[in-house]
């Protein structure tokens, strides 16, 4: 009868707890914030269970009550141990009846095991935590190297060019001389580009917020790009009829927009004419920015790739501007969309949250 109410009791002690220890080990593994007070009320908790499950009222049953109890300490929750003991006073009525040694014996053996079970539980939560942590350590380490190949293979074709124009460099022949050295300025800007953008990207953890009209950004940008789309025989219809105001970066977002902007130039179908569509909508608590154009699009395996650092089919893209763009809309707490079609175009969606006017 007394390992029967034990175990009823044990059960009544692990079920909250693991619930907590299954809470834990999500929030930590996701790097969420923990609430404390779920440990508090899952001790609470357990404490209660056991009580109000608890038949034989005796001696015995209070050496299973001090685990709770013991785990407020363990775990430095001093208001948490005077809570209990107080649920403790008031709930039992222990029956103080002639102890027999064997039953002692045993129901204290039953609450170490119980007590072990528990702190070998929470310790577990801990080492699963650790194991994620190291996972994802690899997995940076894993993508760092990568990216460090990939930033030695995208260095070694411009300098290649470089050397090998060097090598062909005749000072007596002027007109050689100038079309080899504007090659190899062209090359040299173009892996200053590669470091540059390589140096900034993931690097960015804050941005300098501030109350900004979005659609004077945008036209700031078209005042730059207009000479570009001209001599590349494109067009930007851009449709915003009131102000919009976010909280954001200004300099940052405007370099994503001409990222975005630049993208649909050399996306350009080769005989046929650049349409963008340029729309900016307020929807609820957010800003929606589209950018549709008529290029020549992507297939399904290309778009999938598309925000990947270094991946480009561009013949001189550098495969970093899309990804920058995405970590600067992600640390505005927006989107950055993307959908597109071989042959038929690309329109990409930026979700940005709105802010509200301040009247004076």
């Amino acid at each position: 009868m007394i390992i029967d109410n034990l175990l009823l009791l044990g059960i009544c002690l692990i079920f909250p707890l693991s619930l907590y220890f299954n809470y834990k080990t999500f929030l930590k593994t996701f790097e969420l914030k923990e609430n404390s007070i779920f440990l508090e009320l899952s001790i609470i908790s357990s404490l209660i269970l056991m009580i109000k499950y608890d038949s034989s009222k005796d001696i015995y049953s209070s050496f299973i009550y001090l685990i709770p109890l013991i785990l407020t300490i363990k775990y430095k929750k001093p208001k948490i141990f005077i809570i209990l003991l107080i649920i403790l006073l008031v709930l039992t009525n222990l029956t103080y009846k002639e102890i027999e040694i064997y039953k002692l014996i045993q129901t204290i053996l039953v609450a170490s095991i119980y007590l072990f079970f528990t702190i070998y539980l929470f310790n577990l939560s801990e080492q699963v935590i650790d194991l994620s942590k190291i996972e994802k350590e690899l997995e940076r380490e894993k993508l760092l190297r990568s990216s460090i190949s990939k930033l030695t293979h995208e260095l070694k074709n411009p300098i290649a060019v470089c050397n090998g124009y060097l090598e062909m460099l005749d000072i007596n022949d002027k007109n050689k001389t100038k079309k080899y050295l504007d090659i190899i300025t062209n090359e040299i800007t173009r892996s200053k580009t590669i470091i540059d953008e390589f140096s900034s990207f993931g690097k960015l953890k804050t941005i300098e917020k501030e109350e900004l009209d979005i659609s004077y950004l945008l036209e700031d940008v078209l005042s730059l790009l207009k000479p570009i789309f001209k001599q590349h025989k494109g067009k930007i219809n851009f449709i915003s009829n009131e102000e919009v105001y976010i909280k954001g970066d200004y300099n940052k977002l405007k370099q994503v927009f001409i990222n975005l902007l630049k993208n649909t130039i050399e996306a350009k179908k080769e005989n046929e004419l650049l349409n963008v569509d340029l729309k900016v909508k307020k929807e609820k608590n957010q800003v929606v920015i589209t950018i549709k154009d008529n290029g020549i699009g992507m297939n399904k395996e290309t778009l999938k790739r598309v925000s990947e650092v270094f991946f480009t089919t561009k013949q001189n893209g550098t495969g970093i501007g899309l990804a920058f763009s995405k970590e600067v809309i992600e640390l505005h707490k927006g989107k950055l969309l993307i959908s597109s079609k071989l042959n038929e175009g690309t329109e990409i969606k930026i979700i940005l949250p709105k802010e509200k006017v301040r009247r004076l």
